[in-house]
């Protein structure tokens, strides 16, 4: 099923995956309309993204059902399963911008090291034929309690 059918351009459409280890993955939909943040996106870190492309450029190739759709991409690039320790809070956020843009938001928060209490990737998609290719990730954190920032910034924690 073809998501964006349904969705005209410039809503959000939420989905959220929280995960906590050992438990099984609930998921849950909410549709609205494009919302504000906090966080300080002008200072969260540039990432290149030419190798998570090609990631999708070969499992595309083996026909992937998962390279179809950007939420499906950041789930699978960027899925809780990457984290090992402790209880995680996993969250994807999904705007499709256009026909052939969209912004996928990952944000997991826990304790992911003695410093980072969460991180966040705002991941910017564009469609080149029919594929979704990624063009743009922004990586920001927020640091644990008394280690630095509050909010999500590309800025260091201490």
């Amino acid at each position: 099923m073809r998501l964006r059918r349904f969705i005209p351009a410039g809503h959000t459409v939420v989905l959220r995956f929280v995960a906590f280890l050992l438990f099984t993955m609930p998921i849950a939909v909410a549709y609205g309309e494009s919302g504000g943040t906090s966080d300080d996106v002008s200072r969260f870190i540039s990432v290149e993204p030419r190798s998570y492309n090609a990631t999708i450029d070969d499992a595309g190739t083996r026909g992937a059902n998962w390279t179809n759709l950007p939420f499906s991409i950041a789930a699978n690039l960027f899925g809780p399963e990457v984290y090992t320790e402790g209880r995680i809070r996993y969250s994807i956020d999904y705007t499709q911008n256009q026909r052939e843009t969209a912004t996928i938001t990952v944000t997991v928060e826990g304790s992911l090291d003695d410093s980072i209490s969460a991180e966040r990737r705002i991941i910017k998609f564009n469609k080149s034929g029919d594929k979704w290719l990624i063009s743009d990730i922004r990586l920001g954190v927020k640091c644990q309690t008394g280690r630095g920032h509050a909010s999500f910034s590309g800025l260091p924690c201490r």
